[in-house]
């Protein structure tokens, strides 16, 4: 379970660091097509945020097993963020 926790949170890190990249970033974005990216990435982040609640519902172990671990996590984290900028 453990190993599948770190494996989640190395898939997610990227995530976090594409924030730091000027070539994303918003305000490259101009006029009608800035409005279609934010309005295509709410829809995204909402389809996502529920996917994971339907998956989290039929899946109580491996929310229980996140729980169980928050405190390595929340560790894992710390470390993380002190590699990279956050």
């Amino acid at each position: 379970m453990r190993a599948f926790v770190i494996a989640l949170l190395m898939a997610a890190a990227p995530i976090y660091l594409i924030g730091g990249l000027p070539s994303l970033s918003v305000g490259s974005f101009t006029g009608g097509s800035r409005a279609s990216y934010e309005t295509s990435a709410r829809d995204f982040a909402h389809d996502a945020i529920e996917n994971a609640r339907s998956y989290a519902m039929a899946n109580p172990q491996i929310v229980d097993g996140l729980k169980a671990h928050h405190a390595e996590l929340q560790e894992y984290r710390a470390r993380l963020c002190s590699l990279v900028k956050c």
